[in-house]
C-alpha cells in the first residue's frame, strides 16, 4: 500500500504562505518607493489634497493588495492544522504533558483564526473606503461652497484606526508562533527521555527543531519591533519589515516544508504504537488463554499414564 511522503496540509500552507507574502512584499515595496508626493509632515497634518492623492495611489495598487490578503487569509486558516497535529503526537494522544500542548494547541487555533478573520475584516474595511473615496463626497460637508476636505480628514484617520488594529493582530500572531516554536522544542526535549514517544519526537529532525529555535527568536523581534513602532516609526518599521521578511519568505515555509516531509513518518509511528499496544494486548490473552488449556489437557493426561509432559522448555 503506497504511503503519502508529504502532509498536503502543511505543504499547502508553505506554499500559500510564499504566495501571499511574496505579494504582499512587493504592494509594500511599491508603496514605499514610488510615492514622490510623500511628505510625512504633510501627513501628519492630515492636508486634504495630500489625502486625495494618496487615496488614488492606494486605490491604483488595490488589487496587488486583495490578491495578497485573500492568500494570507487562506494559509493562516490552514496553518493551525499541522501544529494541531503535531502537538497531538507529541502529546501521545492526550497523554504526556497536557500543559505545554493544550497551550501550544490555543496559541495555534488563537492566532490562526484571529489572522484569518483579522485580513478578512481588513479587506472588507479597504474595499468599502474604496468606494468611499471614489463615490462619495468627501471634499464640502459644510455647505459652504468651499471645498473643506473634512470627509477626506474623516476617511483617512479611519483608515489609520483600523490598520492600527491590524498591526497589533500581526504583532500577536509572531508572538503566538514564538511560543508555539518554544513549547515545541521543549516538548521534543523531553519526549527524547521516555521511552513511550521518544520514537515520534525522533521523527522531528534537528534541522526542523534548530528551525524553531531560530523562528521563534526571530518572531519575538519582529514582535517587540511592531510594537515599538509608537516610538519611532521609521527605525523600529525598518527593523521590522527586515524581521517579517525573513520570517515570510525564508524561515516559515522553510518551517512548513520540512514539516509536511516529516508528518507523515511521525503520523505512521503514532498510529503504528497505539495499533500495537492494542494488538499486543489481545494477543497477550489469547496466548494465555491458550497456555493455560494445553496444560490443563496435558496434565490430565500425564495423570493417566504418569508421563512427563513438556511445554516448552518447561517440565510440568
Amino acid at each position: 500500500m503506497a504511503t503519502t511522503r508529504w502532509d498536503p496540509v502543511s505543504l499547502g500552507a508553505a506554499v500559500l504562505s510564499v504566495l501571499s507574502n511574496i505579494l504582499y512584499i512587493a504592494y509594500f515595496s511599491i508603496y514605499a518607493t514610488k510615492r514622490p508626493h510623500f511628505d510625512y509632515q504633510t501627513f501628519k497634518q492630515l492636508d486634504p489634497e495630500f489625502i486625495q492623492v494618496e487615496w488614488q495611489f492606494r486605490n491604483s495598487y488595490r488589487s496587488l493588495e486583495l490578491a495578497a490578503g485573500l492568500l494570507g487569509s487562506l494559509y493562516w486558516f490552514f496553518l493551525a492544522i499541522p501544529i494541531l497535529q503535531v502537538a497531538w503526537i507529541l502529546s501521545n494522544g492526550g497523554k504526556e504533558r497536557m500543559g505545554i500542548h493544550v497551550t501550544v494547541a490555543l496559541f495555534a487555533i488563537g492566532g490562526s483564526l484571529s489572522e484569518c478573520f483579522a485580513r478578512l475584516m481588513y479587506i472588507g474595511s479597504t474595499n468599502t473606503t474604496e468606494w468611499l473615496s471614489k463615490d462619495f463626497n468627501l471634499d464640502n460637508w459644510l455647505g459652504t461652497g468651499v471645498d473643506d476636505g473634512i470627509g477626506w480628514r474623516t476617511l483617512e484617520v479611519a483608515h489609520l484606526v483600523v490598520s492600527g488594529i491590524i498591526l497589533w493582530i500581526d504583532a500577536f500572531e509572531w508572538f503566538a508562533l514564538a511560543v508555539i516554536c518554544t513549547l515545541l522544542v521543549v516538548s521534543i526535549r523531553l519526549s527524547n527521555r521516555d521511552d513511550k514517544v521518544s520514537k515520534l519526537s525522533t521523527c522531528f529532525t534537528t534541522g526542523w527543531i534548530r528551525l524553531c529555535v531560530v523562528l521563534a527568536i526571530f518572531s519575538i523581534i519582529d514582535f517587540a519591533a511592531e510594537i515599538l513602532r509608537f516610538q519611532s516609526w521609521r527605525v523600529f518599521s525598518t527593523v521590522a519589515l527586515f524581521f517579517s521578511a525573513a520570517n515570510r519568505l525564508i524561515l516559515l515555509p522553510s518551517w512548513l516544508f520540512l514539516m509536511a516531509k516529516q508528518l507523515p513518518l511521525a503520523k505512521r509511528i503514532f498510529d503504528s504504537n497505539n495499533g500495537t499496544v492494542a494488538s499486543s494486548e489481545n494477543t497477550g490473552a489469547e496466548l494465555l488463554d491458550s497456555v493455560k488449556e494445553s496444560t490443563r489437557l496435558s496434565t490430565d493426561g500425564a495423570a493417566g499414564d504418569g508421563r512427563e509432559v513438556t511445554l516448552g522448555s518447561r517440565v510440568i
